[in-house]
Parts: structure tokens; C-alpha cells; sequence
């Protein structure tokens, strides 16, 4: 049995978990998106979770796109980490409640796999964002300051 076998039937409910779940959340950007938008976005991550079956590499690919997105629009990390963590724990509860016994375990551990590995990518993008955004104000720094270097008004104090 494969993970999507189990999940597409409960594609409404698992788009609705973390819909709902964003919306209670209390993170910024889920309380001012438009619904609309939110629920296709939800539905665009769950379906990009369930054709993935399971495997890291493909999720992982539209979390990379879904990241530099959502922080161009500014979306802070813990925000995409709960949409993350929402679809991992409806997923959880849609294979405990319709798995097979010999198949619980083994497609708990894909979805537990595939959203670990997701989340780490996040992460990865995240950090590599921030730290390209500090070299960028350190560059921006030292041009100012050879710009305003023996003005007389020293607006950029040397350090």
C-alpha cells in the first residue's frame, strides 16, 4: 500500500487541517490572507505532499519554490514551519485511522520522512537567506561609509 492510496481520499480533510490551523495559529500572515488564497495554497501543499508519496525529493522540490516565495512576500519561518507541522500531524492521524495494521508504521515513518526532510530544507533556505541578507547590509555599510568618508558631517560613524 503507498501513502497516497491512504491520503487522497482525505484530501478535503487534510486541506482543511491546515487551513483551519493557520487561521488559529496566530501567526501574522495567515490572519491577513485572503481565504481564498489561503485555502488554494493549502490544497497546492497537500497535493505536492500527497503526489509525493512519501519520498523527500519531490516534496522537498516545491518547498524549495514555496520558501523563496513566502519570504519575498515576507513570511517568517515559524509561519511555514506550522503549515509543515499541521500537514504532518493530519497525515499522522489519516494513516493511524485508515492503514492497515502491517502498513501503519511504515507509512507513518515515509510522512515523518518526507515533512523532516522538508522542514530541514526550510531551514536551510532560511538561514542561507538571512545570512546573504547580512553580508548585503555589511556591503552596504562600508559603501557608506567610503562615501561619506572626509565629508564633515561624518553621518556614518567609523567604528
Amino acid at each position: 500500500m503507498h501513502l497516497r492510496e491512504i491520503l487522497e481520499p482525505h484530501r478535503p480533510e487534510l486541506i482543511d487541517a491546515v487551513v483551519m490551523g493557520l487561521r488559529a495559529s496566530g501567526a501574522p500572515h495567515y490572519q491577513t490572507v485572503d481565504p481564498g488564497l489561503l485555502a488554494r495554497r493549502a490544497a497546492t501543499l497537500v497535493d505536492a505532499f500527497v503526489a509525493a508519496d512519501g519520498e523527500p525529493e519531490p516534496f522537498i522540490g516545491y518547498i524549495q519554490q514555496l520558501s523563496h516565495e513566502r519570504i519575498t512576500e515576507g513570511y517568517y519561518l515559524n509561519e511555514i514551519q506550522t503549515a509543515l507541522n499541521l500537514l504532518d500531524q493530519r497525515a499522522w492521524a489519516a494513516v493511524a485511522e485508515h492503514a492497515g495494521p502491517a502498513d501503519v508504521v511504515r507509512l507513518v515513518a515515509r510522512v515523518c520522512r518526507a515533512v523532516g526532510a522538508a522542514k530541514d530544507e526550510l531551514a536551510r533556505i532560511y538561514l542561507l537567506r538571512t545570512r546573504q541578507a547580512e553580508e548585503r547590509v555589511v556591503h552596504l555599510e562600508r559603501q557608506l561609509k567610503e562615501l561619506f568618508k572626509g565629508t564633515d558631517g561624518g553621518v556614518v560613524p567609523e567604528d
